[in-house]
């Protein structure tokens, strides 16, 4: 049997050797090298997807939040309204309630004028048939008797016109203040009573001077120490009486310009708060040098109080009954403006929702194209009321 050493073998194979073996290493080591690189590229695909799913959820929810949030301080603000309007009724029902007093004094007061009177006549009457011992007698004691039925019919008559024309006066001003509260004050109108659109501006206060452009918490706190507490205070000054107030606290307000306070406080306390906000879309922090149109500080203060609710043009989101999943199945179908929206049939949008599946089913597109017409034209105050009336985008 022949064996075989290591010296047996040629030196110049010992040498290749190695350079046989290493490729096969490199090989293998590769292969197994791309083996793990593929599987955690399908490890960090994976996870970006579900970071992608997780962002978009995220993203809806904070969208749903907003939405939510401005819904709530509508409801807050509609609560007041009505707390207001509750105490207001309650002050009409006091004042009806004050008024039909008056009256049921008043016919008291007449029944007891009336029982006197009785009383008065039987004494007459039985003085005279006392006294009367002679046939002269006797008649004047019947002359008495018959003035004193008179003077009765004649008391008992006054007593109830007094007392009806009390209860009927008494009557009447309440119905009148009740009538006037729904018809304007007009008792003749037989029209059926509406109820007024309350205005977004009702419940701006007189004495809140940050919604006037250059007026912050710090500055109303100044203008108050100094017995400028109101709109109409405000819009009675004069610039260089603004100048001398805010000289005295330092030098840091010198640079402040009241020069358009009073007029935009004019306008707070005519209640034009309409020519007030286009006013203030021309001022740059209450100054007349503003290079462009800016945003209207009593927009900002009734979109912070959620009385008004801000979208960009074309935002879906601002009709009634459309949210952010409804707004992007609409774009997905081409519906991408307040226009398109508009020119859209109820009938073509029900479509749409219903082939995207039962998440979509109690959504009722019936009222959207008119809100989207408004929108598109520019109607918003229109709108506005109309959505008041809305439940969720539904008539």
């Amino acid at each position: 049997m022949i064996l075989f050493t290591l010296c047996d073998i040629p030196w110049w194979l010992l040498w290749l050797l190695p350079l046989l073996l290493l490729p096969l290493l490199w090989w293998l080591m590769n292969n197994r090298y791309n083996k793990k690189v593929e599987e955690y590229e399908g490890i960090i695909k994976g996870l970006n997807a579900q970071i992608g799913a997780l962002e978009e959820d995220l993203a809806a929810c904070k969208s749903k939040r907003s939405e939510l949030e401005g819904d709530l301080a509508v409801t807050k603000g509609r609560m007041r309204e009505m707390e207001a309007e509750m105490k207001t009724l309650r002050l009409e029902g006091s004042a009806s309630a004050a008024g039909l007093g008056l009256a049921s004094m008043d016919s008291s007061s007449g029944e007891d004028q009336h029982s006197e009177a009785e009383n008065a006549a039987e004494d007459d009457a039985a003085s005279g048939s006392g006294d009367s011992t002679t046939l002269a007698g006797l008649g004047l004691a019947s002359n008495d008797i018959s003035s004193g039925d008179d003077q009765l019919s004649e008391a008992e008559s006054a007593t109830e016109e007094d007392a009806s024309g009390a209860v009927d006066t008494a009557t009447a001003a309440a119905l009148g203040a009740i009538t006037s509260s729904f018809a304007g004050g007009d008792t003749d109108a037989k029209a059926e009573p509406t109820i007024p659109v309350k205005s977004i501006y009702a419940g701006i206060k007189a004495d809140n001077l940050q919604i006037i452009e250059g007026i912050g918490p710090k500055m109303e706190s100044v203008l108050k120490e100094n017995g400028i507490d109101s709109h109409t205070a405000l819009g009675s000054k004069t610039e260089s009486e603004l100048r001398e107030i805010l000289n005295k606290y330092g030098d840091k307000y010198k640079i402040i310009d009241p020069k358009s306070w009073p007029t935009q406080a004019k306008l707070a306390g005519a209640g034009d708060f309409e020519s007030m906000i286009a006013l203030q879309k021309k001022l740059d922090g209450g100054k007349s040098n503003a290079a462009g149109m800016t945003d209207s500080k009593l927009e900002k203060y009734l979109i912070k109080t959620g009385v008004l609710k801000a979208f960009k043009q074309d935002d879906l989101k601002a009709i009634e009954g459309i949210g952010p999943a409804t707004d992007k199945l609409l774009r997905e179908n081409g519906i991408n403006t307040w226009r398109e929206l508009a020119d859209s049939t109820a009938e073509k949008i029900q479509e749409i929702l219903t082939a995207a599946g039962s998440r979509f089913g109690l959504s009722d597109p019936t009222t959207w194209p008119k809100q989207a017409e408004l929108a598109a034209d520019g109607k918003f105050d229109e709108l506005r009321e109309y959505q008041d009336f809305l439940d969720g985008g539904k008539g």
